[in-house]
């Protein structure tokens, strides 16, 4: 039985239909080619459709393809899990938070996929940037008579932060201090940097050096002025400006396997075992692969993923992906340089150094010498990971330096936002001015692909905070299931402004090549926008003599943002 799906978990599709079709493992075989964007709806939410027709071309004899449409696939896959988060905060005048309590409820739909994952990210992930000596979290899961929800870029983190940020900004308006401050006097420090379940964090510890480069680019003082002048001069239309950081923990790497394959004329085939899901994996494990052999990178070629040759590969997913994949094909390519050795030295170092820098013949002579010398050029290996961290990143283990960690995570990855809109609140309609975002990704291994993963996880995440409302009816049946009720976001709701800044001269010394992840981390800033919003909101609200303390749910949808604002027939009277 062969199939070739879009899935990030392609060995979960080989369990399942040989389960379906009680046939041993190694009777099917599973390829999978560029999956496109999944963002977590490809782990476990294609299995049971594989299995289904797998199961109409076994009964049938012939080939068998399932395409849905959107309506079916928004039906099927679900979204990120809804959250109820219900806290008590204690806190001194200075906004300097002394106890935090935090019960939180999860709505997994009918059967808990993703669920019970994206609960413990959630309650590792809630304290966000900020030092709390007294603190609990519980997370719990509940069931609903709705579609399984699933893992969405960022799971259990992206939400946790948020809780962790409205909790901020509450303690600020109930002490009558700017948010900036109350958020640095409760920052995490270089002297004092362990989360609550007890890892240190000075390894990959840049959150001052993220927050001070955003503060200094992003000209937040005068900004600031020209805002409040702003809504001075404009009853309806607000302005408002968020700066927000970021501390997203990447989970130990899973297990994986490296196959590097060199031919006579050069040319090197590569299989890593992973899914393309738009991350750019390919692309950098190309790169890490030409850096370590020496050779031109046009000669590296990236082989479709397939259960045969990499069985037993985990998921696709969690930030730590290529990571895991660099280091597994490093190994196999380091394996390589090792054997190339005596080859080397009787060329001389020239030719090496010619290869390096893009000279095909000089690698082809280096390759065609080493077949000539009886040398193996097929080379395999297994980075390891956790134990048992086949499909859960939750989980203690091995570093890349073999060690065996006692924490949860492999390091922390920083960032900090700062986002300027304005608010028209008799329509709900707002636009995002400007946007700054300076992420540090450690050394990058590609500039050009950073910078578009910051950029894509903080339109994506501009989608769940203003716009991608779940509508379901009283059957539970999912009704925003197409793009005329389920709006992501387009052209027009991207910042005017998009600046975003790798940290320079950043470096993680356990990370692959020194780089760290970029996947999911900045789509906690799109935070920002909803703070601006509400923010806008409360000038509006203030200036009409009503409450700055109201509610405001995700999204902040047209029809939300006029809700929050109140603007009564009273309002309106021009006398």
């Amino acid at each position: 039985m062969n199939l070739i799906v879009a899935s990030q978990a392609i060995d979960l599709v080989r369990q399942a239909v040989a389960k379906s079709l009680n046939l041993k493992g190694g009777d099917v075989t599973v390829k999978s080619r560029r999956a496109g964007g999944s963002y977590g709806g490809k782990i476990t939410g294609n299995t049971g459709v594989s299995a289904a027709v797998a199961t109409a071309a076994w009964k049938l004899d012939r080939p068998v393809k399932l395409q849905n449409n959107i309506y079916t696939d928004h039906k099927m896959i679900g979204g990120r899990h809804p959250i109820l988060a219900n806290y008590e905060v204690g806190f001194d005048d200075d906004g300097v938070i002394t106890a935090l309590s935090i019960d939180a409820y999860l709505d997994g739909g009918a059967i808990h996929d993703a669920t019970f994952d994206t609960l413990s990210e959630f309650a590792l992930s809630v304290d966000a940037c900020y030092n709390i000596k007294n603190w609990r979290c519980t997370s719990t899961g509940v069931y609903t008579n709705t579609q399984p929800n699933c893992s969405i870029r960022g799971p259990g983190q992206v939400p946790g932060a948020m809780v962790a940020e409205r909790i901020i900004q509450r303690v600020a308006s109930e002490c009558k201090l700017n948010p900036q401050l109350v958020r640095e006097r409760n920052f995490y420090t270089k002297r004092n940097c362990i989360t609550p379940f007890g890892q240190p964090m000075l390894a990959s510890f840049s959150l001052p050096d993220v927050w001070q480069r955003l503060l200094s680019t992003a000209d937040l003082e005068s900004r600031l002025k020209d805002v409040e002048e702003f809504n001075k001069n404009n009853r309806w239309r607000k302005r408002a400006i968020s700066v927000c950081p970021v501390k997203y923990s990447t989970f130990n790497w899973p297990s994986s396997n490296g196959l590097v394959a060199v031919n006579t004329d050069g040319s090197v085939s590569v299989q890593h075992g992973f899914a393309e899901i738009g991350q750019g994996i390919h692309t950098r494990v190309a790169q890490v692969a030409s850096y370590t052999l020496g050779c031109p990178l046009e000669c590296i070629r990236i082989v479709d993923s397939c259960t045969d040759v990499m069985p037993n590969m985990p998921v696709t997913g969690g930030s730590v992906s290529t990571g895991s994949a660099s280091q597994a094909v490093r190994l196999a390519c380091l394996q390589l340089r090792r054997r190339f050795a005596p080859v080397l030295e009787s060329l001389g170092p020239d030719v090496l150094e010619k290869s390096r820098q893009g000279d095909l013949k000089s690698w082809v002579q280096i390759c065609s010498s080493a077949q000539g010398a009886g040398i193996d050029m097929l080379s395999t290996s297994q980075f390891k990971g956790p134990p048992g961290s086949k499909s859960s990143f939750a989980q203690w283990g091995m570093g890349l330096d073999g060690a065996y960690w006692q924490y949860p995570c492999a390091y922390f990855n920083f960032g900090a936002g700062c986002t300027e809109v304005e608010v028209d609140v008799l329509t709900g309609e707002h636009a995002i001015i400007r946007t700054d975002i300076v992420y540090d990704c450690g050394q990058s291994l590609n500039q050009a692909l950073d910078i578009g993963q910051v950029e894509g996880a903080f339109t994506m995440g501009l989608g769940w905070y203003t716009r991608e409302e779940m509508l379901y009816g009283e059957d539970g049946d999912l009704r925003s299931d197409g793009t005329w009720e389920y709006k992501p976001p387009c052209s027009m709701d991207v910042p005017l402004d998009l600046r975003v800044e790798l940290l320079k001269n950043s470096t993680f010394e356990k990370g692959v090549l020194r780089s760290k992840a970029v996947g999911e981390p900045p789509k906690i800033l799109s935070y920002t926008v909803f703070e601006a919003i509400k923010i806008a909101i409360a000038a509006s609200r203030e200036e009409r003599g009503l409450s700055t303390v109201f509610d405001l749910n995700v999204p902040a949808t047209v029809n939300a943002i006029k809700v929050a604002a109140e603007v009564s027939v009273d309002d309106l009277n021009m006398k």
